[in-house]
């Protein structure tokens, strides 16, 4: 037994690297930081905001600067895991914009093939509305604000501290996309397909920092994936729908297909779990040497 675990963990895994440890920290993180943010948003930002559709939307999205105090502050107090927010931090200094753009690029590309065939197939009928340059760009800033906040949950603090305890970076890519998946069980329109596609959309998030060595990567892609389904489109985002966008889609006349789900999105299809897994594979097979080693203590 004792070879098996030295076969399968790093030579300075602890007992606080375990899959175990891990995951119990992050679902207590969770858990704390989904009370707070809840009345955070419910009693401090939603109900004092002007009463238009941009304001609130902008109100739940910059809530999950929460969830970034909530991670960063556990991990800045606990000495094993504060190479988690100094790792990210260095790739600010490394100047990682190109690895960010590709980021958003790959995430875009990925959402915007799920809407085209949804679109094609006559599962959506998209009008255009408005486009107001500032409100937008309001908007992205909050979006990477949200998705930030779930990758360095998931991107950052798991599967980093899976791949500093585990040799195999599997275990850190499933585990963290199975846990992504499991904190949307909870959202509107959920059902076996949408956990699913969103556990391939957590699996490709994954693979994207496996890929780049990068979070500011995934971030980017989780960013323009939201942002391209819910701000320019107007669709569902993992369930949750919102009245600011570029265009508004018919909901009255939206369909269940292949392409779609009517309740959760795109992300909801098994086109897009189709999708997410070739984009997954695509990137892995690209992937030459081997990622960085997380930045020690």
């Amino acid at each position: 037994m004792k070879a098996f675990f030295q076969k399968i963990h790093t030579d300075d895994f602890t007992w606080m690297d375990s899959l175990i440890t891990i995951i119990v920290i992050l679902v207590s993180l969770y858990m704390a930081n989904s009370v707070l943010q809840s009345l955070t948003f419910y009693n401090l930002l939603d109900p004092h905001v002007p009463d238009t559709a941009l304001s609130h939307t902008a109100a739940f999205y910059f809530s999950f600067i929460v969830m970034w105090i909530t991670y960063v502050l556990f991990c800045v107090i606990v000495t094993r895991y504060r190479f988690i927010p100094l790792s990210f931090l260095a790739e600010f200094k490394a100047k990682s914009l190109g690895k960010f753009l590709t980021g958003a690029l790959i995430g875009f590309a990925a959402n915007g093939i799920c809407i085209l065939f949804a679109a094609l197939h006559k599962d959506i009928i998209l009008t255009f509305d408005a486009f107001k340059l500032p409100a937008l760009l309001l908007m992205l800033a909050a979006v990477l604000v949200q998705a930030g906040a779930e990758e360095f949950a998931f991107r950052g603090f798991l599967y980093r501290c899976i791949r500093k305890g585990y040799k195999n970076p599997a275990v850190a890519i499933v585990c963290s996309s199975l846990l992504f998946s499991m904190g949307h069980l909870m959202n509107p329109g959920v059902s076996p397909l949408a956990v699913a596609g969103v556990f391939m959309g957590g699996l490709f998030f994954a693979v994207i920092v496996y890929r780049f060595d990068s979070l500011l990567a995934a971030i980017a892609a989780h960013a323009m994936w939201n942002y391209t389904q819910n701000i320019i489109f107007g669709l569902p985002n993992s369930g949750l729908v919102f009245d600011f966008s570029i265009c508004k889609p018919d909901a009255a006349n939206a369909a269940d297909s292949f392409f779609y789900s009517a309740d959760f999105g795109v992300e909801g299809s098994l086109f897009s779990v189709i999708v997410l897994l070739i984009g997954s594979a695509l990137l892995l097979f690209t992937k030459k040497g081997r990622p960085q080693k997380e930045r020690p203590l």
